[in-house]
Formats: structure tokens, C-alpha cells, sequence
């Protein structure tokens, strides 16, 4: 399977996640997609967690001959969290890092936070569903300070 390829099928995949979801933060703003990039890394940064990547899923999509603006993933973390998770309830280390993703669509910058409503739906204890409810909260504070500072 080629590199396009996959990522094609990642942001499908993903989008059948997403419209499968009812918990799932997002908002919209009109601004340049590099100021709005930085920003949300700031924020996420000033919310005590690490970015700890950007995919560029534009970059495969275009050499797979697709027509996109800028889209890219902003995975982060607090990095005991993901050593709690780690040794403590490996089944879900698939939900981390955590993840928002900003793309440009016409003249609107969009940002999507990860689905919560996944890990939330297997039987977890109290420790794990406090973690997930604050990741959920802070995810839904970062994307509200990320657009509310652009209108």
C-alpha cells in the first residue's frame, strides 16, 4: 500500500469515525491558517500538555493527485498521563496521543478535536474516565480559545 494511499484511507476512516460520534468539539474561523496553526500550538502548550507532532496529511494527499488546502493533525500529550496509560490501562494507548485536527476549507479554518465518546463506551474504573473527561474538557478549551482569540 503506498504512503498516499494509506493516508487517504486514514482520513476516511476517520471521517466514518467522526460523523459516528456525538461528543466530538469543533468550531470555525476566518483567519490565515499559519496564525491559527500557532496558536493552537500555544494553547495546547499553555494547557500543560507536549506537542508531540504535526502530520501533514496534505502533502500525501496531493501527491495522490487529490485537490486540498492545508490539513494537518496536532497530536499531543502529557507525558505521565501516557505512562499511567501505558502501564495501567494499555487497551486504550490507541487513544493516545491525543489529537486535534486544523485544515483550511475555502476561506475558513476548521478545528476538530478526537472523539471521546470511544473509550468512554468500554468498562474503564473512575481513575481512567476522570483522565478522559478533563482530556475532554481541555481539548474543548483549546479549540474554543484557538478561534475565540481570531474572530
Amino acid at each position: 500500500m503506498t504512503t498516499a494511499f494509506s493516508l487517504i484511507a486514514i482520513v476516511l476512516l476517520a471521517a466514518g469515525v467522526l460523523t459516528a460520534c456525538d461528543n466530538i468539539e469543533s468550531a470555525q474561523v476566518r483567519s490565515d491558517f499559519p496564525e491559527v496553526m500557532l496558536t493552537l500550538q500555544t494553547n495546547i502548550q499553555a494547557s500543560g500538555y507536549q506537542v508531540s507532532r504535526v502530520q501533514k496529511v496534505d502533502v500525501g494527499m496531493k501527491k495522490a493527485g487529490y485537490a486540498i488546502d492545508e490539513y494537518r493533525v496536532v497530536f499531543f500529550a502529557k507525558p505521565e498521563e501516557v505512562k499511567i496509560i501505558l502501564e495501567e490501562y494499555p487497551d486504550f494507548a490507541s487513544f493516545l496521543p491525543l489529537s486535534i485536527t486544523i485544515y483550511k476549507e475555502g476561506d475558513m479554518i476548521r478545528l476538530v478535536g478526537m472523539p471521546f465518546a470511544l473509550p468512554k463506551a468500554h468498562e474503564s474504573g473512575q481513575a481512567l474516565e476522570t483522565m478522559i473527561a478533563r482530556w475532554e474538557k481541555d481539548t474543548t478549551e483549546i479549540i474554543r480559545q484557538t478561534t475565540e482569540t481570531r474572530e
